[in-house]
Order: C-alpha cells, then sequence, then structure tokens
C-alpha cells in the first residue's frame, strides 16, 4: 500500500486544485458575474484552463509515468499561486470572497483558505512518501 500512498495523495490534491475550482468557479458568482470586468474574466478562465491542464498532466505523471514526486512540485506550484496572492492581497486590493457575498468561516478561516491548506498538505504529504519510495530499501538484494 505504501507506494500507492503517494499516488492516491497528489491524485486528491491534484483533483482538488484542477476540477475542484472549475466547478467551483464557473456560475454566476465568479466567472459568468455580469458585474465582472471583462479581463478579469479572462483572468479567471485561463487560470481554471491552466490549473486544469496541469492537474491532467500530473495524473499522466502519476499513474503512467510513475512520477509523483514531479507531480506533487506541480501541484505545489499551483497553490503556491494561491498562497502567494492571499498572503499579498492586502498589496493588489483583492478580497477573498466578493463583498456583497458571505462565505461562512470553517475554524475561523475563510473556506478558500481552509480548503488550501488541505490541499497543500496532500501535495507535501504524498511529496513527502514519494521521496521516501525513493530511498534503497534496507532489505533489498544487491
Amino acid at each position: 500500500m505504501r507506494p500507492y500512498l503517494a499516488k492516491i495523495l497528489v491524485s486528491v490534491g491534484s483533483f482538488s486544485y484542477g476540477v475542484v475550482p472549475v466547478i467551483a468557479d464557473f456560475n454566476e458568482s465568479h466567472l459568468l458575474k455580469p458585474d465582472w470586468m471583462p479581463h478579469a474574466k479572462f483572468h479567471l478562465a485561463w487560470l481554471l484552463a491552466t490549473s486544469s491542464c496541469l492537474a491532467i498532466y500530473a495524473w499522466y505523471l502519476i499513474w503512467r509515468k510513475a512520477q509523483v514526486v514531479e507531480a506533487a512540485i506541480i501541484g505545489l506550484c499551483v497553490t503556491s499561486g494561491f498562497w502567494i496572492a492571499a498572503f499579498t492581497k492586502s498589496f493588489y486590493g483583492g478580497l477573498f470572497v466578493d463583498p456583497n457575498l458571505e462565505a461562512p468561516s470553517i475554524l475561523g478561516l475563510h473556506p478558500n483558505v481552509f480548503a488550501f491548506i488541505f490541499v497543500t498538505g496532500f501535495l507535501v504529504t504524498g511529496l513527502v512518501a514519494g521521496l521516501l519510495n525513493r530511498l534503497p530499501k534496507e532489505n533489498a538484494p544487491s
């Protein structure tokens, strides 16, 4: 089971950054919101497409090439984009949620922050498990 642990963790993380945002943001509160500037919609569509394409590539690396570590690094690059945007939002005037909408907190955290903690955790844990799988086995014949 240990070799599959890394694959499963990184696959779940990849699904979380590659599919879930498309489901969550392809609606009237985000991408299809009439009040949004067309240029902002373009950037969101670009972000969603890029994240989805990278997730598809990560699944290919995981399940066809057995390159879990590389797939985890790709995922951590994608999720790092969220964390950079989150930590610098005061610099560019960003918000986690539209000021006209409410997002209930989870344990005092914005739902996106709460979710990305788990996504990042899956990817980091999968990365560590993948690296451990690369270590030589102590009892393996030479």
